[in-house]
């Protein structure tokens, strides 16, 4: 399954916060969703940031492993 965001729901989210996050999956597919939708944000602001971990293919299995949340 793919990971995408329509310019619609990003226009919204844009228009409630001031910095962006994104954490998608830690394989091929989430890592191009994560330029291609970290470039159309930054084309409204340059507050976006990539948050990073490794050990897991997300942040579900990250957590759950880690336990650190």
């Amino acid at each position: 399954m793919g990971t995408n965001i329509d310019n619609n729901k990003l226009k919204e989210i844009l228009s409630l916060v001031k910095k962006v996050t994104l954490s998608l999956d830690n394989d091929e597919a989430g890592s191009k969703a994560q330029i291609e939708i970290g470039n159309r944000i930054i084309q409204s602001t340059d507050n976006v940031y990539k948050l990073k971990f490794s050990g897991a293919k997300d942040l579900d299995e990250f957590f759950y492993q880690t336990k650190k949340f």
